[in-house]
Parts: C-alpha cells; sequence; structure tokens
C-alpha cells in the first residue's frame, strides 16, 4: 500500500507529479479545466489531487483549491493562449490597464488593483481584492500602500466591518493631474537637482568636451522648462484645462502666423 499511495497521493497522481515539470503553461491550464470539470467524481476519493504548474511556481492543488483560483486570474492566463470565450469588457479593462501600467514603469499589480478599484461601484478590502485578481495577499498590501500614497486610492470606514476598506479617485481630470504631481515630485525634480549638479561640475573640468557641457546645459534647460510647463498645467482649475484640451487644433493655430509656427 505504501507503494502504491506515496506521501498520501494515489498511483495515477503520483505519476503526474514526476511529469509535472515537463508540462508547458498552457497545458497546465487545460489540465487545471479539465479536473475541474471532474470535482463532482474527485472530491469523493480521499486521496484525490490535482498538479498545477502556472507561471513560474509550482505546487499541489486540491480540487477544491482549484475552485478558489480567482477567475480573473484564470482569464489572464488564458488570454496568452487562445480562448473560445473572451473576457467580459471589465476583465479585458483590468488586464490592459496592468499591461500598460508595466509600460509606464508601474507595477503590473498596482495598475490592476488601481483599475478594480476603479471600476467598483463599491468600497473593496483586501481579500476582495485578492481573490478577485488572484494576487498574494502580501502583494496586494504592499500595491495598496503604494497607491494610497500617490493619492490614487484612498481608506473608507464600512459600518460593521472592521478591515480596511478602499475606494479609488474616479474624477479622470483629479486622477490625472495627481498622476503628474507624483512623476513630477518623483521624477522630474530628482532629475532637475542631478542634472543641475552634474552642470556645475562640468563646469569645473577645463579638460571636457565643450560639445558635452552645451549638450548637458541643453538638458537642464529642457528639464527645467518642463517642470515649470507641469507646475502651471497643476494650477490650472480642472475645468478650464479640460477645456483647453477641447480646444484642439485652435489651440494650434494661435501659435502660427502666416502658416508658419514660431519657435
Amino acid at each position: 500500500m505504501a507503494g502504491d499511495n506515496m506521501n498520501g497521493f494515489c498511483r495515477p497522481h503520483r505519476e503526474l507529479l514526476q511529469t509535472e515539470r515537463s508540462v508547458s503553461r498552457s497545458w497546465a491550464v487545460y489540465l487545471a479545466k479539465t479536473m475541474r470539470a471532474a470535482r463532482g467524481s474527485e472530491t469523493r476519493r480521499k486521496n484525490a489531487c490535482a498538479v498545477g504548474f502556472f507561471g513560474s511556481g509550482e505546487g499541489l492543488l486540491t480540487a477544491s483549491a482549484l475552485d478558489r483560483i480567482s477567475k480573473l486570474s484564470f482569464i489572464s492566463v488564458m488570454t496568452e493562449i487562445s480562448d473560445n470565450q473572451p473576457a467580459s469588457a471589465r476583465e479585458q479593462f483590468i488586464l490592459h490597464w496592468g499591461d500598460m501600467g508595466g509600460q509606464w514603469g508601474v507595477n503590473r499589480s498596482v495598475a490592476q488593483i488601481h483599475a478594480l478599484l476603479f471600476l467598483s461601484s463599491k468600497p473593496l478590502h483586501a481579500e476582495q481584492i485578492s481573490e478577485e485578481l488572484g494576487i498574494a495577499r502580501s502583494n496586494v498590501s504592499n500595491s495598496l500602500k503604494e497607491l494610497v500614497s500617490w493619492r490614487l486610492i484612498q481608506r473608507v470606514p464600512v459600518a460593521g466591518d472592521r478591515r480596511e476598506h478602499f475606494v479609488a479617485e474616479t474624477d479622470v481630470w483629479e486622477m490625472a493631474l495627481r498622476i503628474t504631481k507624483g512623476r513630477k515630485e518623483r521624477e522630474i525634480e530628482p532629475a532637475i537637482r542631478a542634472i543641475d549638479m552634474c552642470v556645475q561640475q562640468a563646469e569645473t573640468e577645463q579638460d571636457l568636451d565643450p560639445v558635452a557641457l552645451q549638450r548637458m546645459r541643453d538638458m537642464q534647460e529642457f528639464v527645467t522648462s518642463a517642470d515649470r510647463w507641469s507646475e502651471q498645467m497643476l494650477k490650472i482649475p480642472k475645468s478650464k484645462l479640460s477645456m483647453l484640451l477641447k480646444m484642439g487644433d485652435k489651440v494650434l493655430s494661435l501659435l502660427k502666423v502666416g502658416g508658419k509656427t514660431h519657435d
């Protein structure tokens, strides 16, 4: 019996364990779906098990554990292997927002949690977010702290529940302004300080190529101008800023005289 039921696993599943590392990610998803469909019979077997290999992690998943795999996390994998059942618009928005976050230098989990809260009509706590997105609880906690620091979400009390709940800023203009301010403080201002120091040092180095010094000064002028522009944009009321952007080509036409744009 010990040979046939090693460590509590029946022989067929032990054999599946031995080939786990050769199973590709797409086949693992297929196995998970198949085992979920057979859940009714599998749960009646004491030693029934299922083996899953997702992404870079390995592990054993019981039939009941498979049911706890979040819908969105499952679809996140399935979108990579062409499923016949497309994700809902809500799920697609969250997934694409996470992808765009990566392009902007924002952690994928942070961006997905922000998207989930942005679309949610009610406050959510960390456990709900973790279950919905299939993200580790510790990762959720760190991501929520990051979003709070950007002032893109805030904590709100919920009667009868001692857990922290969160809601997102849903005014898109206010959200854009807060992101702009955050990037100004975290990226533009440190860049200005660093370039200023480089220019000051370069001006004392007699053997420095004059071309290199001039290009440092050009970059210094550019980032300083960008900082002034962003500062001015942050001072414009949201209603005026929206009106300014809607003017579109009319703004550009003000910069043209005789068909030419002023430098």
